[in-house]
């Protein structure tokens, strides 16, 4: 049986872009605003890296952009990563308050979950997921866990891997092509609300355990 996590639809939801949140950050209506709340460890420090360059190549291509990031550190940058971060990104920390979470989630044009298909990534199921199909924009993620189940172009924006020049190129289509961000914003609700949900995930537990129980009374 195959029962996934879900968010809760009273706090996570679709919603409109954070523009008063935006302003106060110094983030200005044109620039192009990726959010990403996750802990940076050593598993995962290239792909979080992939971010910051993602973000670096937009700005430096003519795309004004932005990453901002909530979380906590725990393996240091390396200098070249330090200097895009202090151009190109907000480090907002940990945001204990999930209601606040989504305020600032509010602020993003499109969410990235960055990697590629290995190891690591194949047996896990990023836990911002749910959330970020559940708020309402485009969402790009790799060709691995929950990407070998999205349709591309319709549920999301699947890449082979998703690294700092394969986001920035995906990330610069989106945002050039308004029917386009907007039929992935669609499917992305779409997806979130037939997979992400936290009855029908539990109706399967149930069956699983009265199935279980059934043939065990009859053995």
């Amino acid at each position: 049986r195959v029962f996934w996590p879900a968010v809760d639809p009273a706090v996570f939801h679709p919603r409109h872009r954070n523009d008063a949140m935006r302003a106060v950050h110094g983030i200005a209506p044109n620039e192009i605003v990726l959010c990403y709340h996750g802990n940076m460890h050593q598993a995962n420090r290239a792909e979080i890296r992939s971010l910051y360059l993602a973000v670096a190549l937009l700005n430096r291509q003519g795309f004004p952009a932005r990453l901002v990031r909530m979380g906590t550190d725990h393996v240091a940058h390396e200098p070249e990563y330090r200097r895009w971060i202090a151009d190109f990104s907000i480090d907002l920390g940990y945001v204990v308050d999930r209601r606040h979470l989504v305020d600032v989630l509010a602020m993003a044009d499109v969410f990235v979950q960055p990697g590629t298909a290995d190891a690591f990534n194949d047996f896990r199921f990023p836990s911002k997921l749910p959330e970020f199909f559940a708020l309402g924009r485009p969402v790009v993620l790799p060709k691995s866990n929950i990407g070998l189940v999205t349709r591309h172009m319709e549920d999301a924006w699947v890449l082979d891997d998703a690294n700092g020049q394969n986001i920035c190129a995906a990330v610069r289509s989106i945002c050039s092509d308004r029917a386009l961000w907007q039929a992935l914003k669609d499917g992305a609700c779409a997806f979130g609300q037939r997979h992400f949900s936290w009855s029908r995930s539990a109706a399967v537990v149930t069956e699983l355990y009265e199935t279980i129980a059934r043939d065990a009374a009859a053995a």
